[in-house]
Protein backbone atom coordinates (compact mmCIF):
# COMPACT_ATOMS: atom_id res chain seq x y z
CA UNK A 1 0.00 0.00 0.00
CA UNK A 2 1.48 3.35 -1.12
CA UNK A 3 0.22 6.51 0.59
CA UNK A 4 -3.00 4.75 1.55
CA UNK A 5 -3.75 3.79 -2.07
CA UNK A 6 -4.88 0.19 -2.34
CA UNK A 7 -3.67 -1.61 -5.47
CA UNK A 8 -0.96 0.98 -6.12
CA UNK A 9 0.86 -1.50 -8.36
CA UNK A 10 -1.80 -0.98 -11.01
CA UNK A 11 -1.75 2.79 -10.66
CA UNK A 12 2.02 3.10 -10.37
CA UNK A 13 2.49 4.91 -13.68
CA UNK A 14 -0.29 7.39 -12.94
CA UNK A 15 1.07 8.12 -9.45
CA UNK A 16 4.64 8.44 -10.75
CA UNK A 17 3.60 10.80 -13.52
CA UNK A 18 1.52 12.86 -11.11
CA UNK A 19 4.21 13.21 -8.43
CA UNK A 20 7.51 13.08 -10.32
CA UNK A 21 6.93 14.90 -13.61
CA UNK A 22 5.78 18.49 -14.24
CA UNK A 23 2.08 18.84 -15.08
CA UNK A 24 2.27 19.37 -18.86
CA UNK A 25 4.74 16.52 -19.38
CA UNK A 26 2.76 14.30 -17.01
CA UNK A 27 -0.36 14.83 -19.14
CA UNK A 28 1.56 13.94 -22.30
CA UNK A 29 2.94 10.73 -20.74
CA UNK A 30 -0.50 9.65 -19.54
CA UNK A 31 -2.08 10.52 -22.92
CA UNK A 32 0.56 8.41 -24.69
CA UNK A 33 -0.17 5.45 -22.42
CA UNK A 34 -3.93 5.86 -22.94
CA UNK A 35 -3.43 6.02 -26.73
CA UNK A 36 -1.41 2.79 -26.65
CA UNK A 37 -4.07 1.08 -24.52
CA UNK A 38 -6.89 2.21 -26.83
CA UNK A 39 -4.98 1.15 -29.94
CA UNK A 40 -4.35 -2.32 -28.52
CA UNK A 41 -7.91 -2.72 -27.25
CA UNK A 42 -9.55 -1.79 -30.55
CA UNK A 43 -7.22 -4.12 -32.47
CA UNK A 44 -8.11 -6.96 -30.14
CA UNK A 45 -11.82 -6.24 -30.57
CA UNK A 46 -11.46 -6.34 -34.36
CA UNK A 47 -9.59 -9.65 -34.21
CA UNK A 48 -12.11 -11.16 -31.76
CA UNK A 49 -15.05 -10.06 -33.91
CA UNK A 50 -13.40 -11.41 -37.04
CA UNK A 51 -12.67 -14.73 -35.32
CA UNK A 52 -16.26 -14.96 -34.12
CA UNK A 53 -17.72 -14.23 -37.56
CA UNK A 54 -15.24 -16.03 -39.81
CA UNK A 55 -13.76 -18.86 -37.77
CA UNK A 56 -16.67 -19.87 -35.59
CA UNK A 57 -19.87 -18.73 -37.31
CA UNK A 58 -18.95 -19.15 -40.99
CA UNK A 59 -17.08 -22.44 -40.61
CA UNK A 60 -19.07 -24.22 -37.93
CA UNK A 61 -22.59 -22.82 -37.85
CA UNK A 62 -23.50 -21.37 -41.24
CA UNK A 63 -21.83 -22.60 -44.41
CA UNK A 64 -23.04 -19.57 -46.38
CA UNK A 65 -20.22 -17.17 -45.64
CA UNK A 66 -22.15 -13.94 -46.27
CA UNK A 67 -25.36 -14.53 -44.34
CA UNK A 68 -24.89 -12.63 -41.08
CA UNK A 69 -21.23 -11.70 -40.68
CA UNK A 70 -21.93 -8.09 -39.78
CA UNK A 71 -24.47 -9.06 -37.12
CA UNK A 72 -22.10 -11.66 -35.65
CA UNK A 73 -19.23 -9.13 -35.66
CA UNK A 74 -21.33 -6.58 -33.81
CA UNK A 75 -22.69 -9.18 -31.38
CA UNK A 76 -19.16 -10.31 -30.47
CA UNK A 77 -17.99 -6.72 -29.90
CA UNK A 78 -21.13 -5.99 -27.83
CA UNK A 79 -20.65 -9.19 -25.78
CA UNK A 80 -17.00 -8.39 -25.11
CA UNK A 81 -18.00 -4.88 -24.06
CA UNK A 82 -20.55 -6.26 -21.61
CA UNK A 83 -17.98 -8.70 -20.22
CA UNK A 84 -15.47 -5.88 -19.77
CA UNK A 85 -18.08 -3.77 -17.97
CA UNK A 86 -18.89 -6.69 -15.68
CA UNK A 87 -15.21 -6.98 -14.79
CA UNK A 88 -14.96 -3.25 -14.09
CA UNK A 89 -17.92 -3.34 -11.70
CA UNK A 90 -16.20 -6.04 -9.64
CA UNK A 91 -13.90 -4.00 -7.40
CA UNK A 92 -11.95 -7.09 -6.34
CA UNK A 93 -10.50 -7.71 -9.83
CA UNK A 94 -6.92 -6.54 -10.22
CA UNK A 95 -5.75 -6.49 -13.82
CA UNK A 96 -2.23 -7.85 -13.29
CA UNK A 97 -3.41 -10.64 -11.02
CA UNK A 98 -6.21 -11.49 -13.45
CA UNK A 99 -3.80 -11.69 -16.40
CA UNK A 100 -1.26 -13.74 -14.47
CA UNK A 101 -3.77 -16.10 -12.89
CA UNK A 102 -5.77 -16.78 -16.02
CA UNK A 103 -4.25 -15.31 -19.18
CA UNK A 104 -0.84 -16.93 -19.18
CA UNK A 105 -2.12 -20.15 -17.68
CA UNK A 106 -4.85 -20.51 -20.31
CA UNK A 107 -2.44 -19.80 -23.17
CA UNK A 108 0.31 -22.04 -21.79
CA UNK A 109 -1.96 -24.96 -20.99
CA UNK A 110 -4.05 -24.73 -24.15
CA UNK A 111 -1.23 -24.55 -26.67
CA UNK A 112 2.02 -25.64 -24.98
CA UNK A 113 1.41 -29.39 -24.54
CA UNK A 114 -0.17 -29.67 -27.97
CA UNK A 115 2.80 -28.04 -29.69
CA UNK A 116 5.26 -30.21 -27.82
CA UNK A 117 3.40 -33.40 -28.67
CA UNK A 118 2.98 -32.44 -32.34
CA UNK A 119 6.71 -31.81 -32.60
CA UNK A 120 7.98 -34.71 -30.50
CA UNK A 121 5.39 -37.52 -30.76
CA UNK A 122 4.28 -39.01 -34.07
CA UNK A 123 1.04 -40.43 -32.64
CA UNK A 124 -0.43 -37.06 -31.59
CA UNK A 125 -3.84 -36.89 -33.27
CA UNK A 126 -6.16 -34.05 -34.15
CA UNK A 127 -8.76 -35.28 -31.65
CA UNK A 128 -6.11 -35.51 -28.92
CA UNK A 129 -4.96 -31.95 -29.54
CA UNK A 130 -8.49 -30.56 -29.46
CA UNK A 131 -9.31 -32.48 -26.28
CA UNK A 132 -6.03 -31.37 -24.70
CA UNK A 133 -6.75 -27.74 -25.54
CA UNK A 134 -10.17 -27.89 -23.92
CA UNK A 135 -8.86 -29.76 -20.86
CA UNK A 136 -6.00 -27.29 -20.34
CA UNK A 137 -8.33 -24.34 -20.78
CA UNK A 138 -10.88 -25.74 -18.32
CA UNK A 139 -8.28 -26.66 -15.69
CA UNK A 140 -6.58 -23.25 -15.92
CA UNK A 141 -9.91 -21.54 -15.26
CA UNK A 142 -11.20 -23.98 -12.64
CA UNK A 143 -8.13 -24.58 -10.46
CA UNK A 144 -8.02 -21.17 -8.68
CA UNK A 145 -11.61 -21.79 -7.56
CA UNK A 146 -11.02 -25.34 -6.33
CA UNK A 147 -9.90 -25.27 -2.70
CA UNK A 148 -8.63 -21.70 -3.30
CA UNK A 149 -5.91 -23.08 -5.58
CA UNK A 150 -4.21 -24.94 -2.74
CA UNK A 151 -3.03 -28.48 -2.14
CA UNK A 152 -3.08 -28.77 1.62
CA UNK A 153 -1.66 -25.47 2.86
CA UNK A 154 0.48 -24.85 -0.23
CA UNK A 155 -0.80 -22.51 -2.93
CA UNK A 156 -0.21 -24.01 -6.38
CA UNK A 157 -0.19 -21.89 -9.55
CA UNK A 158 -2.69 -23.20 -12.09
CA UNK A 159 -0.38 -23.33 -15.13
CA UNK A 160 1.64 -26.46 -14.19
CA UNK A 161 -1.50 -28.39 -13.26
CA UNK A 162 -3.39 -27.29 -16.35
CA UNK A 163 -0.35 -28.04 -18.54
CA UNK A 164 -0.08 -31.59 -17.16
CA UNK A 165 -3.83 -32.12 -17.48
CA UNK A 166 -3.76 -31.05 -21.13
CA UNK A 167 -0.73 -33.24 -21.81
CA UNK A 168 -2.28 -36.32 -20.22
CA UNK A 169 -5.66 -35.81 -21.90
CA UNK A 170 -3.96 -35.29 -25.27
CA UNK A 171 -1.98 -38.54 -24.92
CA UNK A 172 -4.99 -40.58 -23.76
CA UNK A 173 -7.30 -39.28 -26.50
CA UNK A 174 -4.59 -39.62 -29.16
CA UNK A 175 -4.12 -43.27 -28.19
CA UNK A 176 -7.86 -43.91 -28.02
CA UNK A 177 -8.76 -42.03 -31.22
CA UNK A 178 -5.75 -42.28 -33.53
CA UNK A 179 -7.54 -40.59 -36.47
CA UNK A 180 -5.70 -38.07 -38.57
CA UNK A 181 -2.34 -36.65 -37.54
CA UNK A 182 -2.43 -33.26 -35.81
CA UNK A 183 0.21 -31.61 -38.00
Amino acid sequence: MVDGVKGAGETGLVLSAKHLIPGMLSGMVLAAVLAAICSTADSQLVVAASAGANDIYARLISKSRRSAHMIVNRAVVFGLGLAAMALVFNEQVQVFKFVLDFGWAVLGASFGPQLLLILLWKRASYAGCVAGMFAGFAMALAWPHVNDGKIGDIAVYNLPLAFMTALIVNVIVSLAVPGRRAA
